[in-house]
C-alpha cells in the first residue's frame, strides 16, 4: 500500500495519539511511529489460527452443542462454517454479532476474543495499513508536503 504523505504529515503535526513527535528528530519520530506499542486488530486470520486460538475458551460451547443445550445450538452453523473457510474476515458484521452473542451467553469473554484477534501494532500500521514500516525519508517527504 502506498504511503499517504498527507496522513503522515497530519499525524506528525497534530499528534492525535500523543506519541510525542514535537521537537524530535525525524529518526526519533520514525522510531515512535514504527514501535509496536498499540493494540492492532487483525482484519482477517487464517481459519486454523482463529479456531485453535479460541479452542481453549469455547470447550464448554462444544460440550453444550454435543449435549443439545438450546442456547449453544445456535452456534453450530457458525462452527461448521469455519470448516469451509480458508481465511476468516473479522470485519464481517455477522461474525462480529456472533462473537458478541458468544460473549453475552458466557462462552467467551472480550479479553479472550481480543487475545486471538489483536496483536501489538505500530502507529504507522494503524494509520497506513498492516505491515507498514516507515523510514526517515518518509517523514522528511511528509514534512515537505
Amino acid at each position: 500500500m502506498p504511503i499517504s504523505y498527507s496522513i503522515l504529515k497530519s499525524e506528525l503535526s497534530t499528534d492525535p495519539a500523543s506519541m510525542g513527535y514535537s521537537g524530535k528528530s525525524p529518526q526519533a519520530q520514525v522510531s515512535l511511529l514504527n514501535a509496536a506499542t498499540q493494540p492492532y486488530n487483525y482484519t482477517t486470520l487464517p481459519k486454523d489460527e482463529i479456531v485453535w486460538g479460541l479452542a481453549p475458551y469455547i470447550a464448554q460451547l462444544m460440550a453444550d452443542i454435543a449435549s443439545g443445550v438450546t442456547k449453544a445450538l445456535k452456534y453450530a452453523p457458525l462452527l461448521q462454517q469455519f470448516n469451509l473457510l480458508t481465511n476468516v474476515d473479522l470485519t464481517n458484521a455477522f461474525l462480529q454479532s456472533q462473537f458478541a452473542s458468544l460473549i453475552a451467553d458466557g462462552y467467551l469473554t472480550t479479553a479472550e476474543l481480543n487475545a486471538v484477534i489483536t496483536r501489538a501494532g505500530s502507529r504507522a500500521e494503524i494509520l497506513l495499513g498492516s505491515g507498514t514500516v516507515l523510514t526517515v525519508d518518509d517523514v522528511l517527504t511528509a514534512e515537505r508536503q
